[in-house]
Order: structure tokens, then C-alpha cells, then sequence
């Protein structure tokens, strides 16, 4: 009988390492990436290689609001306040390239939060501003 149990309990522990209930990433939506990202929010080195992802996924689907996402994940996620900056201005210049008023003031806010988060304060409060201005202009228009 404990023949039988370690024997079936072996093969239950073979097969989750065999057949993995996680999807590839490939495989996953926007979403779903962003979920895996949020879960790994303490784990920024696990999460970083999840971001690279996202960020190329955007890039190949030319998905500008997912690869805004995805560069507002690198801001936070980033080690050094150089790479969270280039991360926040590399939103900001999708937003501008695609004159989309929605991530324009996301990517703004973004950038501007990061700011403050460094101590920045002068330069975030222009960027939140800047963010005001164009969700103003995003309720004027909708």
C-alpha cells in the first residue's frame, strides 16, 4: 500500500515538471504579460527579463499603447536612475510619434512620477502638468 503511494506521488511530481501549467510567453496576451509583470513587482530581476519581452513583442506587433506599457514597466523596474529616464522618454516618444493624446499624458504622468520618486521635484511637477494638459484635451475631444 506505501508502494502505491510513493509511486503514484512520484508520478504526480513528474508530471507538473513534465507538462507545466504556465503558458510560454509567447503564447500570452498583453495582459496576461502585464499580470506575470505585477507579480514579480518585488523580483525586479525576474521581471526585468519579462519586460524585455513585453517591450519586443510591442515592437514586432507595432502595438504603440502596449509598448508605452511596457516602457512605463522599465521606468519602475530599472536600477539606476539613467535607465528608468531613458525608459520614461522612449514612452514619450512613441506617444509623440503617434500623436495619441491618451499615452501622451500616461507617458507624461509616468515620467513625472518617476521624477518624484527620485526627488526631482521641479522636473516631475512640469511633466505632471504637462500630463493635466493633455487629459484635459483628452476629455475635451471625447
Amino acid at each position: 500500500m506505501m508502494v502505491k503511494k510513493v509511486t503514484l506521488f512520484l508520478l504526480l511530481l513528474f508530471c507538473l515538471f513534465v507538462f507545466p501549467q504556465n503558458k510560454k510567453l509567447d503564447d500570452m496576451s498583453f495582459g496576461e504579460i502585464e499580470k506575470k509583470i505585477d507579480s514579480l513587482a518585488f523580483s525586479k530581476k525576474n521581471a526585468f527579463s519579462i519586460i524585455n519581452f513585453y517591450i519586443k513583442k510591442a515592437k514586432k506587433e507595432k502595438n504603440q499603447e502596449a509598448l508605452v506599457y511596457a516602457y512605463r514597466y522599465a521606468t519602475k523596474a530599472s536600477d539606476n536612475e539613467f535607465d528608468g529616464l531613458r525608459f520614461a522618454d522612449s514612452a514619450i516618444i512613441i506617444a509623440k510619434r503617434h500623436n495619441n493624446t491618451k499615452l501622451l499624458s500616461e507617458a507624461f504622468f509616468n515620467k513625472g512620477v518617476y521624477l518624484m520618486d527620485n526627488f526631482r521635484n521641479a522636473e516631475a511637477l512640469d511633466n505632471i502638468l504637462i500630463a493635466n494638459k493633455y487629459s484635459i484635451i483628452l476629455k475635451i475631444l471625447n
